[in-house]
């Protein structure tokens, strides 16, 4: 998947390029001691663009790596000195928002900075199926959170239709979904909470920015971007069981967990320049 991500940005980086070595031709004027006719010059891709242009987009949020894997558990040893690593997320298909700021310093270089946020449901029902839960148990989750805080290099390349190629790293958070499992055997039910965990971790990738402009200070504004970071949760949750009136909590040992987490966004927004 990262190398077709790869491939293709690359594919797309050359065609803009070309495109972009066009629009920067200079033509002279057609005044009487001229010999060529007039074509505006816009060091910054003219078409209204600017040199600063602010985007918001609201797409899809697609998990990759062990954070959208669906097929064990989470590995551990049980020692609370050990990494445990959760091998599948179970995140599902979500809702994704960012919004992006871009500066074109000179010709098409510049930078971008993105913030953006995920909301992906948890697959309570695969998860139940691959762990082969019995018939009296149920499990429920809450959705996935998460959000990035993104900053790097960006090529922008065309006039009234602009590609921006981007290079991104910056800081990525999530949190865990807390669980609920209810057992009922005859009359008697028995619920169990587990608090998720806040984790956050080094993240790093790419994208690209398609935008077509309406008019000089608006346009049409794509986004498509891959993610990579691996998580650390650094405590351990807390389940609180009740039966019938009765409840009790419980806290394990801190111990840490790690997560490879990997996301594809594409989205649909505005695009202002400023």
């Amino acid at each position: 998947m990262k190398k077709n991500i790869l491939l293709a940005v690359a594919v797309l980086a050359t065609i803009s390029m070309k495109a972009g070595d066009l629009t920067g031709l200079r033509i002279f004027d057609d005044s009487p001691t001229s010999n060529f006719s007039t074509t505006s010059y816009h060091p910054h891709g003219g078409g209204g663009g600017g040199g600063f242009s602010f985007g918001i987009s609201l797409g899809a949020a697609l998990p990759q790596s062990a954070w959208g894997a669906k097929a064990q558990e989470p590995s551990s040893n049980g020692s609370t000195s050990s990494n445990n690593v959760i091998s599948d997320g179970f995140a599902s298909v979500g809702l994704h928002l960012d919004a992006t700021a871009t500066y074109i310093f000179a010709g098409p270089v510049g930078a971008t900075v993105m913030i953006g946020g995920n909301m992906n449901s948890f697959d309570a029902a695969k998860y139940q199926s691959v762990n082969n839960y019995p018939s009296f148990q149920t499990l429920t989750a809450t959705n996935y959170y998460s959000g990035q805080f993104l900053v790097g290099p960006c090529l922008a390349f065309g006039s009234d239709f602009k590609v921006t190629v981007r290079g991104l790293v910056g800081m990525v958070m999530i949190g865990q979904p807390t669980y609920t499992t209810t057992s009922t055997i005859g009359s008697a039910t028995e619920t169990s909470v587990t608090t998720g965990k806040a984790g956050n971790g080094f993240g790093y990738g790419g994208g690209l920015g398609i935008k077509y402009n309406f008019n000089s200070s608006m346009g049409l504004l794509v986004n498509v971007d891959y993610l990579a970071a691996n998580i650390t949760y650094p405590d351990g949750s807390t389940t609180k069981t009740t039966v019938g009136s009765n409840s009790t909590t419980s806290s394990p040992t801190t111990y840490t967990q790690t997560m490879a987490f990997g996301l594809i966004t594409a989205s649909v927004g505005i695009a202002f320049n400023l």
